[in-house]
Parts: structure tokens; C-alpha cells; sequence
């Protein structure tokens, strides 16, 4: 989780560099907190009765303050991945692309970080426990 927060730390930080793991992390702990917030919203709403109240409305409302929470720093923490990986931080325009665009995306952001020193930062110190 300490990945998870470093994210945080630096959430409007678009300079500099993020290793593959700080991004993985960062990515898949959203991706499982948002499908949990998704089948609670759903199991909700499926006893759902229009002369009562909706039950899921609370949970809508923190999942929709969550995925807007989390905008900034899923930017910032993208851009600062390409910077590791040598390319620009608007790279992630390619996302506008449907499906092609996700999929280029998805194989850079997978990809190895550049060992070298360049022009975003210097190059991460190799830490032993951490296999990136």
C-alpha cells in the first residue's frame, strides 16, 4: 500500500518520474475499489422499490466524489509513467483513440522503464525487493 500513497503524495506532480510498480499499483487498487463500489451500487439497487428511497444512492454519490478524487492523480501518476518509459506526457492523448488508443497505451505503460538518465529525470535506483 505504501506505493498506493506515494501516488498521493505527489498528485499534482507531472514532472519527474513514476516506476512501473508505483503505477500498477496505484492503477489496480483504484480498478478493484471501484468494481467493489460497483457490485455494492448494483446489489443496492436490484432490491430497488420506486415507492422507497434508493438504497444505492449514498454509495453513487461516494463513487462518483471517489472517480472524481482520483482524476488528478491518475493524470499525474500516467504522465510521469511515459516520462519513465522516454516519451511525453502527451502520449496520453492517445487515449482519446477508441480502443486502438487504450491498447497502445496499456502495452507502454507495461513496458520496462528507461534505465537511463533522460531529459524528465534521473534513472530509479535498483531496489532488490521490488522487481521492476
Amino acid at each position: 500500500m505504501g506505493l498506493y500513497f506515494s501516488v498521493w503524495r505527489n498528485f499534482l506532480n507531472f514532472s519527474g518520474r513514476a516506476k512501473r510498480s508505483e503505477y500498477w499499483v496505484f492503477e489496480i487498487t483504484n480498478i478493484v475499489l471501484l468494481f467493489v463500489f460497483l457490485m455494492i451500487i448494483g446489489g443496492l439497487s436490484s432490491n430497488y422499490d420506486e415507492s422507497q428511497p434508493d438504497p444505492a444512492m449514498p454509495f453513487s454519490i461516494i463513487y462518483f466524489l471517489f472517480v472524481l478524487g482520483i482524476m488528478l492523480p491518475k493524470l499525474a501518476v500516467g504522465v510521469r509513467r511515459l516520462h519513465d518509459t522516454g516519451k511525453s506526457g502527451f502520449w496520453l492523448m492517445l487515449g482519446i483513440i477508441p480502443y486502438l488508443g487504450g491498447i497502445v497505451l496499456f502495452f507502454i505503460m507495461l513496458g520496462g522503464s528507461d534505465p537511463h538518465d533522460n531529459k524528465y529525470g534521473p534513472a530509479h535506483e535498483v531496489d532488490p525487493d521490488v522487481f521492476d
